[in-house]
């Protein structure tokens, strides 16, 4: 994230993939794993993960009150 312009590494730091391509990147350059970026990526991600299946319960939710589902196809 330190190559990017300062607007975009404020946006790469909620990019999990930022972090494992800038292990990676630690990885070829001195040759050890750096294991906080792993898990700064890998929290990241199930935080996502949990928003996400709280946001699709609400919809699914609200949906299913409409009565929206029986719907489709007709």
């Amino acid at each position: 994230m330190t190559v990017l312009p300062p607007v975009l590494r404020t946006l790469a730091r909620y990019v999990p993939s930022s972090y494992v391509f800038e292990g990676m990147r630690e990885v070829m350059a001195t040759g050890r794993l750096p294991v906080g970026k792993l898990l700064w990526a890998t929290g990241l991600n199930a935080v996502y993960l949990v928003l996400v299946t709280v946001f699709f319960y609400m919809i699914f939710r609200a949906v299913k009150e409409k009565g929206l589902l029986a719907r489709i196809g007709a």
